[in-house]
């Protein structure tokens, strides 16, 4: 074999490597955290009733789980600011509700959420849409806190499994560097 084609060869081997790593950073850092917001999603819908009523609950839901996901160390997506912000917005909703006009209550509702979420430094965005389920269900707080709770928890769930996701990437890499 020439020079050259021992320098092609290794070059070959070189950007084939670098493709594989490629692929394997997509997989760690985009392929599991989606599967496993789409997971999170999947128990919801599994085991809550998915009626018109309850669509903005739902859609809140999918954008947190897509933030907890995929941006886990951002403001936004840390547990103490979520479960805030959802509690914030179902407080929220709860009072707006009472509004009899609904398009003057989802405004309303809506608008004092943020300000709160801004004001008290939780900024969670996708937790609006709660404060839009409490306005737009016939179903007593009763019903809407338990749902609420349940997503807590399961974004709670979610988090925690992102974090020891996470955490089992960093473990593999110090022994990898260890040698």
């Amino acid at each position: 074999m020439t020079c050259a084609g021992t320098e092609n060869h290794a070059s070959s081997i070189k950007m084939k490597e670098q493709i594989r790593k490629k692929i394997e950073l997509i997989l760690k850092e985009n392929i599991m955290p989606a599967l496993i917001g789409g997971l999170a999603l999947f128990v919801v819908f599994y085991n809550l009733e998915v009626t018109p009523a309850n669509v903005a609950m739902f859609s809140s839901l999918g954008a947190s789980t897509v933030i907890l996901s995929s941006f886990p160390t951002k403001k936004m997506a840390k547990l103490r600011v979520v479960a805030l912000s959802y509690f914030i917005a179902s407080l929220c909703g709860y009072v707006a509700a009472f509004i009899p006009y609904m398009p003057l209550a989802a405004g309303v509702g809506v608008a004092l959420t943020i300000a709160i979420m801004l004001m008290t430094g939780n900024p969670h965005p996708p937790a609006a849409g709660m404060t839009l389920s409490f306005i737009f269900t016939s179903a007593g707080f009763l019903h809407v806190f338990y749902v609420t709770l349940f997503i807590l928890m399961l974004l709670v769930l979610l988090k925690f499994v992102i974090h020891m996701y996470r955490a089992g990437e960093h473990i593999e890499k110090f022994k990898h560097e260890r040698g």
